[in-house]
């Protein structure tokens, strides 16, 4: 076979020989074509690399634990999560088939461009429509597009198991060339043409067919919109339609179709769920009735909704049945329901515009609230802003399962001023099952109010809450959360939350209100389950206050059992979670009714209204109490305690003596200095008594009891999944005390739970010492496997530790740090520091970072960690995997510092590099668009001993990176500052050979014997001077020392420089190298600063000699050079450089001069075009003249239109002119001159003569001349009408001056210049000249002929003048030139430079010249391509460009330039492929002056390869 094909190349070879040149030109070439496509890019960033590509919103490389779209090589597939971009380019774009996953509901791309656009098939997937969204809009394209012509009209779009949301403001939401496939799916699709188009594109545009296509849809809801009021054939769905298997009528081309209206989910949203008493749904319920706006109309299904107006209060009834919200809705009074109704809101918001409830549950109705959206999408019932009104008031049974009753407001001046969010009226029933009811505002009872007032109904009046969160709303007296006056259970869900924006709050019940103040019969609140927490009052009753009538009457019922939290809570700024009135005088208090057994692992805190007086007085708290109930119990107010007593359980005074103050120094029980701590105050605690929690506010705190956590919270901010146990509040100092704070990940949880976050400052100490210090560690769980986490981790904020020991801990996360982790967070302004002063890190272990892992990312704010005292000893990194198992004490990222002025990093393993310290390098720039090393600066006493790798000696480890030959080696060195008197081992990665030392460390004392302070870890090598004294070095042992190098001296230092913006000017630095020995050559580098200092600035790539100059493009404004001179030595390759001083450059504005030109007009003449010059603009700035304006001034300086009546003067002045960068420029405006001249003209009869010709240039000019006569004659023609002739003539002289400068100078064009002053107004102007003379232009040059009049001009081409002669009769040519009269006068005018008027005349001539380009297909399957070129200018080539696309893809390089301009075909058979069509288009080039000139492009020619 192969033999074959080499016989057949010959073969071709063979005939292309024979074939003439200039003829065409034959081009073979072979190509490959593939559906995986070769660039896959997001947002403009290739995502085409590795196997796998991980990419951020910021445009930076992710990682496998932190991207928002990571593309998989493999298996084409491109995951979504969280990815964002807005921009100009294509927000995804693929060469070929690409297969998108959405995750999660936040992924949008917003472009002028396409969303997303494909050349091959696009598949879009998630796991569920209700789960996974993406919402593309383009404002100048498809929003997601299909199409590639080189596989023509082939290419389909799949959705399936998502939400998309797609908007075009300019063509097609959802655009496939063949088809369009949606699957369980839930798909918005808007478009100026089409909504959702699938095929039917014009395939040819000289038969017209086209392709056909098809949209099928199967199980899912699609909405389908056309927007364009300008496009005929706009409309929601082009062409042929399928829905669950039937053809579906699209006919009427409506521009709005929606279809899959059985609106269809389990009340309790998509996947049905056990909650309370909600048992399992056997089937799910059809919301078959559409509320939606049909434009201003307010729908249901087809029917307008309109109010109710039979009875006083207007209402929009609802009757009974099952209706899903399909548009966002605001109403001008109250909805009532009937019946038994059901409402999905799908993610809508019902607004009410009118005072009063937006919506009014029927007396004997029963109305089920849910949202079949995701929690974070889920819909609304609010009211407008400032419209006063309940969310929902219910005087029948309202079951909440999903959706959000918030921004409702029932103010007190009105009448109906209790229940912000929902009002229970009296005896209805309200069941919570999930949904939120988040920052309302009442009086009383801003969440829900659960009323019961006046003579209470024999209906009891019912709120359950099974779940759900009651959070941030605001009540301005009693109940935030709740106010309840009938009976209220709850068994789960949330009144509060974690969050500041999620207390509610009041002024006495912050949580939940229970009263008695107000009805018949007091409420009764039985707590069996859920969470009250965080909640706050400004009085009592942070989390529930028990209220006691005042003439004691009625006590509010408060019943516990079960799991019930209460916790965190606080009424004026301290603990009050449950509050217990009582009557006026005391006789009657409130007090908890134990309902069951105990099961929660969080004490609830009380407060009493009465308090024990002393001694054996108590106080009763709870009743139905047994022994041992007493433990889920404690007084939130520290000089009481929680007894059992009998079968109840009281508050009694707390006997025990009042604890000594304490207060100590943050370093420990006296001051000691240690690194930057140089003073210090004694700080006064307060005692933290909790066991299952930690401060949540800042302060100062010392612990009375050990501490432990046993709830996880999720954060966000560091790169990965984030759970720690306690948040720490910014500000809060702590002391140990000797006690331990353990974290006990919650049972089942897989994901690891640190111990502490930091991104505030926090401070830790012990006023123990030694072993007696507390521990911040992690508990063993319930199968006695110990619990995964890292015990402090610092993002963004900074970490100080005196004192403690951080101990037990253990991480199997990527980013290492079992004890302490540092990482740097994407707010650059926020740095993450750990400062060691004292305590220790010990028995910690990680992958890489056993004790402590410094790191951020290189766009990332700082992550330093400072170690001044303290240990940190026996942690361990353990990994074999390539990158891991280093650093068993400290790990350091490449981008990151380590600072050691004290302490003792001792006894830690790991298992490949780094026992003791690992400092990283990156030489990769590609991989993270940047490298680097390290930073490590030692000094002090700082000690790193007894660390192994291994099984070998290795305290610190210095990395160094060779791997990307594209890039410098970047190695780390430690940065010495004296004194240094500790001990540290080192050893590198890169191990030194004989004669070939590593330098290890900078800052060293000249002269300094270092081998007792940095010694070497492995055998054989030892540490020296390098031969800058000031670097130390590792090397062989017993290998000499490298002799010194001495640093060059410069001369002569480089000076200011003072230029304008397009100038240049030129740094120089003279310098000699020393001669102590012999140098090479003396290399130089420029640097660039922002400020005035030789260091830290930005090296400039290819500056390596002397001088350095100033590029013209420089903006304007100040800068600061300096150049690094290195000399080296001959013999051992040592260098040594020396450091010029700062030179500033100063860059002033350029001067400009916009000078208009001086114009002349004639009276009763016409005003002439205006002009402009400027002088002084460089580096190829133009103005813009899209604004340019210019206005008249008589003398008196006022703006006039110029009276051409009478002569005169006006000054022309200009404006409007623009520069794109104009602060580099200082413009100076010179105005014209307009000067109004009487007009000259002969009469009847009457002649002007003038003789001149002027030729301008000298190759391909033009020659110039005025008529030799112009007599005008007015004559009555045969219809009575009197005509005026101009009759021009140019002497047979002049004709002859013309010839001879036109074929000496091969003149292009030949100009009869005709002025105003010479034609009678409204004469007709013929033209004679001799028939030898016109001849004589064809024959003996390739000058077209033209002829200027005071209206216009006329330009005859060669072939127009060879017809011209032909019709002549007799030796004289009469030329009319009638069709002039589209350019402006040229006459009168000023004098003109000669050869840039015949430059500029060539150049139109050339940018105005027209080819007409042909296309056939020939019997071999080629294109031959034929074009003509207008006659009148020559052009020297031509420029062939070629696309598989007919709107882009040209490029920018010509696909087959022609030798020369002669050529009028080409046949091209490069690269051809049947099946595919190729679009052509062709240019001419003119070079004039070496400047290349283009006529105008062809029009495009294409041909489908058979």
């Amino acid at each position: 076979m192969k033999k074959k094909l080499f016989t057949i190349a010959i073969a071709l070879c063979m005939v292309f020989t024979m074939i003439p040149r200039g003829v065409f030109q034959i081009e073979t070439a072979w190509a490959a074509s593939g559906d995986t496509p070769a660039s896959v890019k997001v947002g403009g960033v290739e995502m085409v690399g590795t196997d796998v590509t991980y990419y951020k919103n910021d445009g930076k490389t992710g990682s496998a634990d932190d991207y928002n779209a990571m593309y998989d090589k493999t298996a084409n597939t491109l995951t979504l999560k969280g990815f964002t971009y807005n921009g100009t380019a294509i927000g995804i774009e693929a060469d070929g088939a690409l297969n998108i996953v959405v995750v999660g509901k936040n992924n949008t791309i917003n472009s002028t461009a396409h969303g997303i656009w494909t050349q091959d098939d696009l598949t879009i997937s998630g796991t569920s429509k209700n789960r996974d969204k993406l919402t593309v809009t383009s404002s100048e394209a498809d929003a997601i597009f299909a199409y590639d012509s080189y596989w023509a009209y082939a290419e389909s779009i799949t959705i399936s198991n998502v939400d998309i949301e797609a908007l075009s403001n300019a063509s097609v939401g959802i655009c496939a060339s063949s088809t369009v496939e949606i699957t369980d799916s839930h798909v918005v699709s808007t478009g100026a043409k089409f909504g959702i188009q699938g095929g039917f594109f014009n395939r040819d545009q000289e038969n017209g067919s086209g392709n056909t296509g098809a949209i099928t849809i199967v199980r899912s809801y699609i909405k389908a919109k056309a927007t364009s009021t300008t496009i005929g054939e706009a409309k929601a769905l082009e062409e042929v339609v399928t829905v669950n298997g039937e053809s579906y009528d699209n006919s009427k081309k409506e521009k709005v179709v929606i279809i899959g209206e059985s609106h269809e989910h389990y009340l309790c949203g998509t996947e049905c769920k056990a909650i309370g008493d909600h048992q399992m749904e056997e089937s799910k319920i059809t919301f078959n009735k559409k509320i939606w706006m049909d434009g201003e109309t307010l729908k249901i299904d087809d029917a307008a909704w309109t109010k109710d107006t039979t009875s006083n209060v207007e209402r929009y009834k609802l009757p009974e049945g099952s209706y899903y919200l399909d548009d966002n809705i605001e109403l001008d009074a109250s909805i009532l329901t009937e019946g038994s109704v059901n409402l999905c809101l799908n993610g809508n918001t019902i607004t009410g515009a009118a005072q009063g409830q937006v919506i009014t549950v029927g007396e004997n109705s029963e109305f089920s609230l849910s949202d079949c959206r995701a929690d974070d999408k889920q819909g609304s019932i609010t009211h407008k802003t400032s419209v006063l009104g309940k969310g929902v008031y219910n005087t029948g049974e309202f079951f909440l399962y999903g959706g959000n009753i918030t921004g409702n407001d029932s103010d007190s001046s009105k009448t109906n001023f209790n229940g912000g969010g929902v009002t229970n009226h009296n005896g209805a029933t309200f069941i919570m099952y999930g949904g939120s009811i988040t920052e309302n505002k009442a009086t009383n009872g801003a969440g829900v109010y659960n009323a019961a007032q006046g003579t209470y109904p024999t209906k009891d009046t019912v709120f359950k809450m099974y779940g759900g969160t009651i959070s941030g709303n605001q009540a301005s007296y009693m109940g935030g959360g709740v106010l309840n006056q009938g009976d209220f259970t709850m068994k789960g869900g949330i009144i509060g939350g974690t969050e500041d924006s999620e207390k509610n709050t009041a002024r006495i019940g912050g949580g939940v209100h229970v009263s008695s103040q107000w009805a018949s019969t007091a409420g009764i609140f039985a707590m069996k389950g859920g969470k009250i927490v965080g909640n706050a009052a400004d009085e009592n009753g942070g989390g529930v206050f028990v209220e006691v009538k005042t003439d004691g009457t009625l006590i509010g019922t408060f019943n516990v059992s079960g799991n019930a939290v209460i916790a965190r809570n606080k009424a004026n700024s301290k603990d009050d979670n449950v509050y217990l009135g009582m009557s006026t005088g005391g006789t009657k208090t409130a007090s908890i009714e134990i309902g069951g057994t105990l099961t929660g692992s969080q004490k609830i805190g009380v407060k009493t209204a009465k308090t024990p007086t002393g001694g054996d007085d108590t106080v009763t708290i709870a009743t139905e109490a047994k022994s041992g109930d007493e433990n889920y119990f404690v007084s939130d107010d520290s000089n009481y305690v929680v007894a059992y007593d009998n079968g109840k359980l009281v508050l009694k005074t707390n006997l025990t003596p009042p604890a000594t103050e304490h207060k100590h120094y943050l370093c420990g029980k006296t001051h000691t200095e240690v690194g930057d701590h140089t003073s210090d105050e004694e700080t006064k605690f307060t005692a933290w008594t909790r066991t299952d929690s930690l401060p949540d506010t800042a302060g100062n705190y010392y612990l009375t009891e050990d501490v432990t956590l046993t709830s996880a919270v999720e954060y966000r901010g560091g790169i990965g999944k984030d759970y720690c146990g306690w948040d720490v509040p910014d500000g809060v100092v702590l002391c140990l005390n000797g006690k331990n704070i353990t974290m006990k990940n919650p049972d089942g949880m897989t994901d690891e739970v640190d111990v502490i976050k930091v991104s505030g400052h926090f401070t830790l100490t012990d006023c123990k010492t030694g072993d007696a210090q507390g521990k911040i560690t992690h508990a063993t769980d319930a199968s006695s496997t110990k619990c995964e986490g890292k015990g402090v981790k610092v993002l963004g904020g900074t970490f100080d530790m005196f004192g403690g020991i951080i101990s037990g801990n253990t991480t199997n996360y990527d980013i290492g740090g079992g004890g302490v982790s540092v990482e740097g967070v994407s707010d650059t302004t926020k740095a993450s520091i750990f400062k060691l002063y004292g305590g220790k890190i010990s028995g910690n272990t990680a992958k890489s970072g056993g004790g402590v892992h410094v790191r951020r990312i290189v766009w990332y704010g700082p992550s330093e960690f400072h170690m001044y005292g303290g240990s940190i000893t026996n942690n361990n990194a353990d990994s074999t995997a390539a990158s891991y198992g280093v650093g068993g004490g400290v790990y350091v990222s490449w981008t990151s510092k380590f600072i050691m002025d004290g302490g003792t990093i001792s006894e830690n393993t790991a298992t490949q590099f780094g026992g003791g310290v690992y400092a990283s390098a990156l030489a990769r720039k590609n991989a993270y668009d940047s490298g680097g090393a390290a930073e490590l600066k030692f000094s002090g006493t700082a000690t790193i001993t007894g660390n192994k790798a291994g099984n070998e000696n290795s305290n610190v480890c210095l990395d160094s990176d060779t791997s990307d030959s594209n890039y410098e080696t970047v190695s780390v060195k430690i940065a010495i500052t004296e004194p240094l008197t500790g001990t540290i081992g080192v050893t590198t990665k890169d191990l030194p050979t004989a004669g070939r030392p590593v330098t290890i460390a900078t800052g060293a004392a000249a002269g300094k014997n270092y081998r007792t302070n940095i010694t070497s870890d492995k055998n054989g090598y030892e540490i020296g001077h390098a031969s800058n004294p000031t670097e130390l070095i590792l090397k062989v042992t017993d290998d000499p020392d490298p002799a010194p190098v001495t640093a060059p001296t410069i001369s002569e230092q480089p000076k200011n420089l003072e230029i304008t913006y397009g100038k240049t000017g030129n740094f120089t630095v003279k310098a000699m190298a020393a001669t102590d020995t012999a140098y090479k050559p003396l290399q130089y580098q420029w640097y660039k600063n922002t400020t005035n200092s030789n260091t830290g600035g930005t090296k400039i790539e290819g500056t390596t000699s002397a001088t350095y100059s100033v590029p013209t493009d420089t903006p304007v404004g100040n800068y600061y050079y300096y150049c690094v001179v290195t000399a080296t030595r001959t013999d051992n390759q040592e260098s040594a450089t020396a450091t010029s001083e700062i030179a500033k450059l100063t860059v002033s504005k350029a001067p400009v001069t916009v000078t208009v030109n001086n114009q002349n007009a004639y009276i009763n003449g016409t005003l002439p075009a205006n002009s402009y010059k400027a002088d002084g603009l460089v580096n190829g700035d133009k103005f813009d003249e899209t604004n340019v304006q210019y206005e008249y001034k008589n003398a008196e300086g006022k703006t006039v239109t110029p009276n051409l009546e009478q002569t005169g003067t006006y000054a022309i002045k200009i404006s409007g002119l623009t520069l794109a960068n104009a602060d580099n420029y200082d413009v100076t405006y010179k105005p014209g001159t307009l000067t109004v001249i009487p007009k000259t003209s002969g009469g009847s009869g009457g002649s002007s003569t003038r003789t001149e010709v002027i030729t301008t240039g000298t190759i391909d000019s033009k020659v110039t001349s005025s008529p030799t006569e112009v007599k005008n004659e007015t004559k009555t023609d045969a219809n009575g009408n009197s005509v005026t002739t101009a009759t021009v003539t140019v002497s047979s002289a002049n004709q002859r001056e013309i010839l001879r400068q036109a074929k000496a100078n091969k003149s292009g064009e030949i100009i009869i210049k005709v002025s105003q002053n010479e034609v009678k107004d409204g004469a007709k102007l013929e033209l004679n000249l001799d028939k030898s003379f016109i001849q004589s232009i064809i024959n003996d040059t390739d000058a077209n002929l033209t002829v200027q009049t005071p209206s216009g001009e006329k330009t005859f081409t060669q072939d127009e003048l060879k017809k011209l002669a032909a019709e002549a009769t007799g030796n004289t040519v009469t030329i009319d030139p009638t069709s002039a009269g589209t350019t402006e006068p040229t006459d009168p005018t000023e004098p003109t430079d000669p050869a840039a008027d015949k430059n500029a005349k060539l150049i139109k001539g050339i940018e105005n010249t027209t080819i007409v380009l042909k296309s056939k297909l020939t019997k071999n399957g080629n294109v031959l391509l034929t074009w003509t070129k207008s006659k009148g200018y020559k052009v020297d080539y031509f420029e062939f460009y070629r696309s598989v696309k007919r709107y882009s893809g040209y490029g920018t390089k010509a696909f087959f330039t022609t030798a020369d301009g002669s050529w009028s075909k080409y046949l091209n058979n490069k690269e051809l492929k049947a099946g595919n069509t190729y679009y052509y288009k062709v240019r001419g080039v003119r070079v004039i002056d070496g400047q290349k000139y283009y006529t105008q492009w062809s029009h495009k020619a294409w041909r489908t390869i058979k």
